[in-house]
């Protein structure tokens, strides 16, 4: 399942639905990121226990962190 993904933040009050922000969302392998050769700042990759019907995981890139979470933690 790939496309836009409705999210809310933890903490923050949810939005209205008609001004809900959305994400793109890629199913990747677990090997994603090392195959690009993309380091991880922080937190965790993706592993082979994150799959469908399993806990819902993420990696967000810095410019949602620094405009979404204002620099705060993912």
């Amino acid at each position: 399942m790939t496309g836009p993904l409705f999210y809310d933040v933890a903490g923050e009050q949810p939005a209205v639905p008609s001004e809900r922000p959305t994400a793109d969302m890629q199913v990747v392998s677990s090997n994603y990121f090392r195959t690009l050769e993309l380091p991880l700042l922080t937190g965790r990759a993706f592993d082979e226990g994150d799959r469908a019907g399993g806990t819902t995981v993420c990696i967000a890139n810095e410019a949602f962190v620094e405009r979404r979470l204002r620099g705060g933690s993912a």
